[in-house]
């Protein structure tokens, strides 16, 4: 079973579900601005800022380095 992720989306006033390819989209500019910063970070940081479980960002993570 998959889960949906939901973006608010304050101009129409209701959740979207984000589909994997942008949820992807969104984990590599998070990393790509923490790079710019020299920052480091975990997967439980990632997680966190994402608000996803650790499970699904490994495996965004696998797919986007595949």
């Amino acid at each position: 079973m998959t889960k949906i992720t939901y973006e608010s989306t304050e101009e129409l006033g209701h959740s979207i579900p984000l589909s994997k390819r942008e949820i992807e989209e969104d984990i590599l500019e998070e990393l790509c601005s923490l790079a710019k910063k020299d920052a480091l970070i975990g997967i439980s940081e990632i997680c966190g800022r994402m608000k996803m479980s650790r499970r699904e960002v490994l495996a965004c993570l696998k797919q986007l380095t595949a």
